[in-house]
This record gives C-alpha cells, sequence and structure tokens, in this order.
C-alpha cells in the first residue's frame, strides 16, 4: 500500500506538479521512505514556478543519521538547473524535532545554495506515521 501511494505522488512529481506547499512534498516523502528503519536525505530541484524538475536520493544512512555531502548536492542543483531546492530526510524514531545537526545542515546548506543563487525552500522531516515538520514553517529556513 505505502509504495502505491509513493508511485502516484511520483507519477505527479514526473509531471511536473509545482509544489505549493510543504504538504505536497511531505505526503511523498512519507509514503516514499518514511518508514524506512534508516534514514535517507532526498532532494528537490524546482525550476523557477517551483515546478519539480527531478527528485533524487542523496544518501542513505543509519538508524539515527545520513550523511549529506553539501558539494554534491549542489553539484546536483546545478545540474537540473534548480532555481530552488527542497530537502527531506526520515526520523525513524518517530521523533519530529530537528536535531542539532539537523539545523547545521540546514544552515550549511541555505549558505552554500545561496552563494549559487539557488534557494533552500524548505528542508523536511517525516517520521514513520506520515507526520512532518517543516524548517520553514518553524522559521528555520
Amino acid at each position: 500500500m505505502r509504495e502505491a501511494i509513493a508511485n502516484y505522488y511520483a507519477a505527479e512529481f514526473y509531471t511536473g506538479a509545482i509544489v505549493t506547499s510543504p504538504t505536497d512534498i511531505a505526503h511523498f516523502a512519507a509514503a516514499k521512505f518514511g518508514g524506512s528503519r534508516i534514514e535517507h536525505i532526498w532532494g528537490f530541484a524546482l525550476d523557477g514556478r517551483h515546478r519539480v524538475k527531478q527528485w533524487k536520493k542523496l544518501s542513505t544512512g543509519t538508524v539515527n543519521t545520513a550523511p549529506c555531502e553539501i558539494r554534491e548536492l549542489a553539484r546536483w542543483a546545478l545540474l537540473q538547473d534548480a532555481v530552488a531546492v527542497i530537502l527531506t530526510h526520515n526520523h525513524p524514531s518517530g521523533n519530529l524535532e530537528f536535531s542539532n545537526e539537523d539545523k547545521t545542515l540546514t544552515h550549511t546548506v541555505k549558505a552554500a545554495l545561496e552563494l549559487l543563487q539557488i534557494k533552500l525552500l524548505d528542508h523536511l522531516i517525516v517520521a514513520p506515521d506520515g507526520g512532518f515538520t517543516s524548517a520553514q514553517e518553524t522559521g528555520l529556513v
């Protein structure tokens, strides 16, 4: 069932759907990898109208961490001609709070992408139950 929901959302993203709220990405992320027992980081490259150009798994980690190579993220965003990026990752524990590491990652990615004239629109954390937290909505971005 989870995979069917993920495929439904994936089909929408392939058609260039416009992201209008964090919920648009969070539903896909929760269905695609929210229930995983290890952390994953995914990126969504957006054009100037916030249409998804591409989404990609950027990192696979362990039960409580996933490394994110800023250089590779920036390279990928540039190759997509992205104007904006949304990051998302899961917390297998179900904790929806941004850890200190999550906050540092958000600020580092935002600063790096700004140098390339790419905006970090949001960083979402998704839980196994489908809940999510948005860095944008909490003032972190």
